[in-house]
């Protein structure tokens, strides 16, 4: 189950890229879709938090091991939305963890 929740915390990670921040209308209609196939017990739902910006941390220092490769200002860019997204999955922990709290009573 422990690549389903990785798979999971992927796409809302997307999501929030995406949507150019966390829209927990979007995340909510996203996890109530996802629990009608697959249903995430309370521990895996809380650890999509964790999920999000170890994601985003690898993402980093996968693309900063690229760029070592290949000089591209595709690259940078890619770079610097993961470290934005970094930062903001840090400046709205609280936020997020109260949604997923939220969400996992519901």
């Amino acid at each position: 189950m422990a690549e389903i929740i990785s798979d999971v915390a992927i796409a809302i990670k997307e999501l929030i890229i995406k949507n150019k921040g966390f829209n927990s209308n979007l995340i909510k209609q996203y996890l109530d879709s996802y629990q009608e196939v697959f249903r995430l017990n309370a521990d895996e739902i809380n650890s999509l938090p964790f999920l999000f910006r170890r994601r985003t941390v690898f993402m980093i220092n996968y693309l900063l091991y690229k760029q070592t490769q290949n000089k591209s200002t595709e690259l940078i860019k890619r770079i610097d939305l993961e470290i934005k997204v970094l930062k903001n999955l840090q400046k709205n922990f609280k936020f997020i963890n109260n949604f997923i709290k939220h969400y996992k009573c519901e």
